[in-house]
């Protein structure tokens, strides 16, 4: 989790020895009373075992990211994102009375609003208060949430042994979806690509006509962008959306190669393309990518998949670890491979590999031409929730150093006999916009020979 810098303040995630001054800070009848869940008496129990829960990383899969709210080493509150579900996600916050009356909670809310349209891709953040909480209500409109309605008797709490059933009201903020205004185009290159010249200045030329500020990949610097347009093939687009969703930034792909899987559109459609990226029309999806560890290097993000295989294609042995638990003792074949959903219809599928719908957060382990017939891929979505993957080298013909592939990425001198690589979630989720499936969908339908 990146730390967010506020004034006077700063956002970062739980530490383990946060756990006294959360208990002090919160141990407070009027934060009970405001926020839900939040009970009193408050423990070193409770804190312990809610500093033990909290996660100091962001993954697509992620139902909850929270935030301390530093002030000088103590925890002053909280801000959270609760209940994320792909595009959309509830807020809630707090701050202890000793740090009331400094604008906190309207600051904390703000940075977190950010950081959830421009990194998480989020579209819809939403909150709600008791009807009775006038000061929630303010804070949030402060913030620049709009009241959405009242849902009635929503809540029902036990107070002084008696039952009481209470209202709420609903606020949201939504990203506004039309502001697209600084767009970073890519595009491919080589001789197999002359055509996609004119698309480029095509596609530049109707955004600046509609008003907005474009720029070639290469020549920015430090520039914002709302939106990154990858013009090519798969390996455009992989090589764009690892880029820019480092930034925070969303890549939009306009199929000018070949199958376009990762793309969202056909550069036949380049009218009704841009018209589309200009109105907004588009939703954000946050996918998991992966990275791998080497000779105490990190490489990543990785969208397709990471690889292991023999450099002459002789047979190679490996033994396949989840978690540090066997998955396969011995597994033979001129390589192995993990992808990710969005990869499986790649080197994956060419393997014989399940398909996988790109939004899913399972990866493959599959092994390349193996020798034995019975030989099945695994999927397992233990790398979504933190585990890893770990390919040690048992036996490799002529005992020749493998190769690590990852995506365009190739290292010669990869593990030798011994030795191992381990893979893991990379910490930052790959942003593709997209129109919908559709793109993807017809892709498979042309690579099984299933149009007509």
């Amino acid at each position: 989790m990146p730390v967010l810098p506020g004034e006077g303040f700063h956002l970062r995630a739980y530490r383990e020895d946060d756990a006294e001054s959360l208990q002090r800070n919160i141990n407070d009848t009027r934060v009970a009373r405001d926020v839900s869940n939040i009970p009193f008496p408050y423990t070193m129990e409770h804190a312990r075992a809610w500093v033990r829960l909290t996660a100091d990383t962001v993954s697509p899969q992620s139902t909850r990211v929270d935030y301390v709210i530093d002030v000088d080493g103590e925890v002053a509150g909280s801000v959270a994102f609760i209940n994320i579900d792909r595009h959309k996600a509830q807020v809630s916050v707090w701050v202890a009375p000793a740090y009331w009356r400094r604008g906190l909670a309207i600051q904390a809310l703000k940075l977190l609003v950010q950081f959830g349209f421009e990194t998480l891709g989020l579209v819809r953040i939403f909150a709600y208060h008791y009807t009775e909480n006038h000061k929630t209500r303010g804070l949030l409109e402060k913030a620049g949430f709009t009241f959405e309605g009242v849902h009635e008797k929503e809540w029902l709490k036990i107070i002084g042994g008696e039952v009481r059933l209470f209202d709420s009201n609903y606020y949201s903020i939504v990203r506004d979806m039309s502001s697209v205004k600084i767009v970073a185009i890519t595009a491919a290159a080589g001789d197999q690509y002359g055509h996609v010249a004119p698309l480029l200045e095509a596609v530049r030329s109707k955004l600046e006509v509609a008003g907005c500020e474009v720029f070639l990949a290469d020549d920015l610097r430090d520039e914002r962008v709302d939106l990154a347009v990858s013009l090519g093939g798969d390996g455009t687009m992989m090589k764009t959306v690892s880029r820019f969703s480092g930034r925070g930034v969303p890549t939009l792909g306009i199929n000018a190669g070949g199958v376009g899987f990762l793309t969202s559109a056909e550069s036949s459609e380049l009218d009704q393309v841009v018209e589309r990226i200009i109105r907004g029309e588009f939703s954000v999806e946050r996918r998991l990518s992966l990275r791998f560890f080497w000779k105490g290097e990190q490489y990543g993000p990785f969208a397709n998949e990471v690889s292991l295989w023999h450099p002459t294609r002789g047979i190679a042995t490996f033994a396949v670890l989840i978690d540090g638990e066997p998955l396969f003792d011995r597994l033979s074949g001129d390589g192995v491979l993990v992808a990710t959903a969005t990869g499986s219809t790649a080197y994956n599928a060419s393997a014989g590999g399940p398909i996988i719908t790109p939004e899913s957060s399972n990866v493959v382990i599959n092994a390349l031409n193996p020798p034995m017939f019975n030989m099945r891929p695994v999927v397992t979505e233990k790398l979504a929730a933190g585990g890893t993957v770990t390919l040690q080298v048992i036996a490799s013909k002529h005992d020749q150093p493998l190769t690590i592939a990852a995506d365009s990425l190739q290292i010669a001198e990869g593990p030798r006999v011994g030795e191992s690589l381990t893979i893991s979630r990379h910490p930052q989720p790959l942003l593709f916009a997209t129109f919908g499936h559709r793109q993807y969908v017809e892709a498979l339908k042309g690579k099984m020979n299933l149009v007509q």
